[in-house]
């Protein structure tokens, strides 16, 4: 196995955990607190945090690492491609603003409290967000 593949796998297996979690989180979770007596609701809510927010932040660690890596593989192969630098740009900033928002749900901060009481609709974001940096992915691949 080649640095390269080896990067990439962890790269992809750092996604599907960061965003197969928050999909989860969202559609799941969330979805079934309905059931959860409301004075109990937080309590979930802490716990499943506890949980997967050392996942969150790890999947988010390796995604940097191994993102880096990848443009410096990338670098000689795409050097004169505008195309591929420009959407290789919008698919980093797209991620580091999912970043600062998933790091901005999980962190226990007094601050981040107006941004997580819009978890719901900040976690839709992330989604959308991870969608559109897949998107971006498997267009860059093909270029």
């Amino acid at each position: 196995m080649t640095l390269a593949a080896l990067g990439q796998w962890l790269h992809l297996g750092a996604a599907v955990a960061a965003v197969g979690g928050v999909l989860y989180l969202r559609v799941v979770l969330l979805g079934s607190l309905g059931a959860v007596p409301a004075e109990q609701r937080a309590a979930v809510l802490k716990a499943a945090g506890r949980r997967f927010h050392p996942v969150l932040w790890a999947s988010i660690a390796v995604l940097l690492v191994t993102g880096l890596q990848n443009v410096v593989l990338a670098a000689a192969e795409h050097a004169a491609d505008p195309l591929y630098w420009r959407l290789l740009s919008l698919k980093v900033v797209l991620a580091l603003v999912l970043f600062a928002l998933a790091l901005g749900l999980s962190l226990p901060l007094p601050a981040l409290a107006g941004l997580q009481r819009r978890r719901p609709q900040i976690l839709v974001v992330n989604l959308l967000l991870a969608a559109a940096i897949l998107l971006l992915s498997a267009i860059l691949r093909r270029l």
